[in-house]
């Protein structure tokens, strides 16, 4: 796993450095400096059309969801999601399932993330 882990930071720093906004989702202390909302298991970065997931955690909340990098999330609950904070507003429903809309290699599909 500390393989991943650096991973990550290398690919945070470089994100970072390129200017783009970005908010780590991974369990808390798997990388340095990350307390977010710790049982989802993301790695999230804003875009025009959605919250685009770079990096999902093996064993997370989103990985048994069926989440994967590169799906873009779209909708939650049928609203249209803007950016990675008005996703962050969701996760104050613990013990809730978000149905999410997502889009993957080109076609949209409907999921279910459950907030531990």
């Amino acid at each position: 796993m500390r393989g991943k882990n650096s991973l990550l930071v290398a690919l945070l720093a470089v994100l970072v450095l390129a200017g783009l906004t970005l908010v780590l989702l991974i369990p808390q202390g798997k990388v340095a400096g990350v307390a977010d909302s710790a049982s989802l298991g993301l790695l999230l970065l804003d875009q025009a059309d959605g919250v685009y997931i770079l990096a999902v955690s093996d064993g997370s909340a989103a990985d048994h969801a069926g989440l994967q990098p590169g799906d873009c999330i779209l909708h939650v609950a049928q609203t249209p999601l803007e950016d990675v904070a008005s996703f962050n507003g969701y996760l104050t429903q613990q013990g809730q399932t978000l149905p999410l809309t997502i889009r993957r290699n080109g076609r949209e599909m409907h999921l279910s993330l459950p907030l531990r």
